[in-house]
């Protein structure tokens, strides 16, 4: 903001600086979806948790009297948060999953197997109160997610779309097929519209919805996103079947996996891509029972 003038200087410092700031709305908007930050339209008509307000201090939930006040603190105080918008890191099926995420989908597979463990126990003895069993392993610390700032993320987009010339080795033949894939990858994604809704290709189910797409020659995009299909949202562990075998998978785990495929616009699974969600560094600790910021 600009402090006011009287004239003549007030016009003088106008003219002065107009030229001095050019206007990039481009950067802006790339940072932003970076950083997860959805803005004007793009959360008009949604709940203020389901857009992330409260973690901006962007409502009150002491004071005041606005629409929606009602929906929003019954969802604060009694309900849970099951969808909320966040950044998509979208990639080829075929590119090497960077490491982060590779880590990521490591923890959410060992937290829901103790998790279930857990479950079989407190089932096994009738004294347990199912409700007061605590998961207190070193996993449970853990984010099931990478945590990541809006550079860092900008980084891993270059280094994926083979940009990293510092490293790069002499033969470039890789290094062009990779670039070729990734503009191939920009261009399919700008072909998109927001609304359309992302399935997961395993089973059909629509898990989140196109909130804002990415800027040209990039590939994080701002979706709503069920929690639980992202691991921020515990699922009930699978039980056991009436021949006491575990009817769960180890591949078919309830659970973000790095290997996972969504189609956008098309639930039969053609053109399918990977998602890499990740959590901006302002979001507070999620609580997993809840969906909401875990207190301290």
């Amino acid at each position: 903001r600009v402090l006011s003038m009287d004239p003549p200087k007030g016009e003088q410092f106008g003219k002065m600086m107009s030229g001095q700031f050019p206007s990039m709305p481009g950067t802006y908007n790339l940072i932003r979806k970076l950083a997860g930050v959805a803005e004007g339209s793009e959360i008009q008509g949604k709940i203020a948790a389901e857009t992330n307000q409260e973690f901006l201090n962007a409502v009150s939930f002491q004071k005041g009297c606005y629409l929606g006040q009602e929906l929003t603190a019954r969802v604060q105080f009694t309900g849970a948060v099951r969808k909320r918008i966040m950044p998509l890191m979208m990639t080829n099926v075929n590119m090497q999953c960077p490491r982060p995420w590779l880590i990521a989908s490591q923890i959410q597979k060992e937290q829901y197997t103790e998790k279930q463990k857990q479950q079989e126990e407190s089932e096994d003895k009738a004294e347990m109160d199912q409700g007061t069993v605590e998961n207190i392993s070193e996993t449970s610390a853990l984010s099931p997610l990478p945590r990541l700032a809006s550079s860092i993320a900008g980084s891993m987009i270059g280094s994926m779309s083979g940009e990293d010339k510092e490293n790069a080795d002499t033969s470039n033949d890789a290094n062009d097929e990779l670039q070729a894939q990734t503009e191939a990858l920009f261009e399919e994604l700008q072909s998109y519209k927001v609304g359309d809704k992302i399935y997961d290709s395993s089973d059909g189910k629509a898990i989140g919805q196109i909130i804002a797409l990415p800027e040209e020659g990039t590939n994080v995009l701002l979706a709503q996103m069920r929690l639980d299909r992202v691991g921020l949202l515990e699922t009930p562990p699978k039980r056991k079947s009436s021949d006491g075998e575990d009817s769960s998978d180890v591949d078919d785990l309830p659970t973000w996996k790095h290997t996972n495929k969504v189609s956008i616009g098309d639930s039969s699974g053609a053109s399918p891509l990977r998602f890499l969600p990740y959590l901006p560094l302002w979001w507070p600790t999620i609580d997993r029972k809840t969906g909401k910021a875990k207190e301290e």
